[in-house]
């Protein structure tokens, strides 16, 4: 008795077994993406707390490399920010001028918003680091709020110390 070999494969899966893996992965994600879209708002604002701690560091460090006053500009009404040197000779004019020097420029991420604690506070809110690192607009407090009313202000002391200080829970200090 002669006996044939299978020649034939069964690879690949079944439909039902398809099926059962697509079932598997979308209970996994329907409960996977609410925790992570709720995560978002807090995520950016950290983010963007992060972002202009940076920008006031760098522009600090600049002013004092360049031995000129380095200035950060903060637009509330576009949620921007402009870090530059402002190279005019005698005291400056604390405007960036054609030119100057931009250290860094950028937006706040969709649900991050600008706000100034300061008493004096306008669309425009400005620091500014002398030769020597030291805060020239004195001491003084920026605030930025995400869409869930959590807050990080940023601190800049006269030494030119930066510091945050985070609020998650919906506290407003004001």
């Amino acid at each position: 008795m002669v006996l044939k070999k299978n020649t034939e494969r069964n690879a690949g899966f079944t439909l039902i077994e398809l099926m059962v893996v697509i079932g598997i992965l979308s209970i996994m994600s329907s409960i996977a993406i609410p925790n992570i879209i709720s995560w978002l708002p807090d995520y950016r604002l950290r983010s963007a707390t992060r972002e202009i701690v940076s920008c006031l560091q760098d522009a600090k460090l600049r002013g004092v490399k360049e031995n000129l006053r380095a200035v950060v500009i903060f637009d509330q009404t576009n949620e921007s920010y402009t870090a530059f040197v402002d190279n005019v000779p005698v005291g400056g004019n604390w405007a960036l001028d054609a030119t100057e020097t931009i250290i860094r420029q950028g937006t706040m991420p969709a649900g991050v918003d600008i706000q100034s604690v300061s008493p004096n506070s306008t669309t425009s809110y400005i620091y500014g680091f002398n030769k020597r690192g030291l805060s020239e607009a004195g001491a003084d407090t920026l605030q930025l709020t995400n869409n869930k009313s959590n807050h990080s202000r940023i601190r800049v002391n006269v030494p030119g110390r930066i510091r945050v200080q985070m609020s998650s829970d919906g506290i407003n200090w004001n």
